[in-house]
């Protein structure tokens, strides 16, 4: 098992952003567009919040609890050339699982049911089924505190790759390899008020998880810095994927997901965070 541990104080960085709301277009010429299917995910992770994304028509649902999602597309008369036509590919995203795709026939601005994997009713046939390439779990130590807490909080990253190996990449320190990036957001708060920790002189880095590895790190907070409440603490990392996530996908999830930014938590992961418990002192 690789540990590594990095402690240093915090450096805080702030940013505005709002959350993405998905608006279907309104149907003018009474065609039924309607495809929805189902997913499966290779581990026991809940089935909610896979990003399910239709090319050519930038269109982006969710799955529910059960992994069922519904998209309408756009009417033709809503379509440029009133109706587009080709094989356009719905993709199905989550983070640390392998990118998932299946092609849908649009003519004339239509979808043709019943060709290839959509059947007369609109629904895919198969259940797209999402291979899980690495976990990731972050605990803190301690994970209650009162709001005067001075002393150092630990935090622990540990990545188990589920596939032969996978690429990551995050903030790390270029003389020691220490990683030191972290993001906490306090529940019921809005992503843009999320803190985010991100250690000095650091720079972007690649790493091969091929086997249990730990990313440890240590912030010092002043007395008052948390508020009373309960804080979801979870790592800044991007997995690398084999195929390629279309661009337009990325864009539509936020416009800076990828970066250091609040926009980052838009990113659909499943991924299992450390909470901490701020309590008040009372005198």
């Amino acid at each position: 098992m690789q540990k590594i541990w990095f402690i240093m104080f915090a450096l805080l960085i702030s940013a505005c952003t709002e959350n993405f709301l998905f608006n279907d277009d309104e149907v003018e010429s009474g065609v039924n567009n309607d495809l929805s299917g189902r997913i499966i995910l290779s581990d026991e992770s809940s089935r909610d919040s896979v990003a399910v994304w239709l090319e050519g028509f930038n269109k982006l649902t969710w799955t529910n609890d059960k992994g069922n999602f519904a998209l309408k597309i756009p009417d033709p008369t809503n379509q440029p050339g009133n109706g587009l036509n080709g094989i356009y590919n719905l993709y199905f995203f989550l983070a640390n699982f392998e990118l998932s795709s299946v092609s849908v026939l649009i003519r004339d601005g239509e979808l043709q049911r019943g060709f290839g994997e959509v059947n007369q009713s609109g629904e895919l046939i198969t259940p797209q089924y999402l291979q899980k390439m690495i976990t990731i779990k972050t605990t803190v130590t301690p994970n209650t505190i009162e709001n005067t807490y001075k002393d150092p909080i630990y935090f622990t990253v540990t990545l188990q790759n589920v596939v032969d190996s996978v690429k990551v990449s995050t903030y790390k320190r270029p003389d020691t390899g220490g990683t030191s990036c972290i993001v906490i957001k306090k529940r019921g708060e809005p992503l843009s008020q999320a803190i985010l920790l991100r250690g000095t002189n650091t720079l972007i880095r690649d790493e091969l998880i091929t086997e249990e590895t730990e990313w440890r790190m240590a912030y010092q907070f002043t007395s008052g810095f948390f508020e009373k409440g309960e804080y979801e603490i979870l790592p800044y990392i991007i997995v690398e994927h084999k195929n390629t996530i279309p661009q337009e996908l990325i864009s539509t999830l936020g416009d800076d997901v990828y970066n250091f930014t609040s926009e980052y938590l838009k990113i659909p992961f499943k991924q299992e965070s450390a909470l901490l418990s701020v309590n008040v002192l009372e005198n």
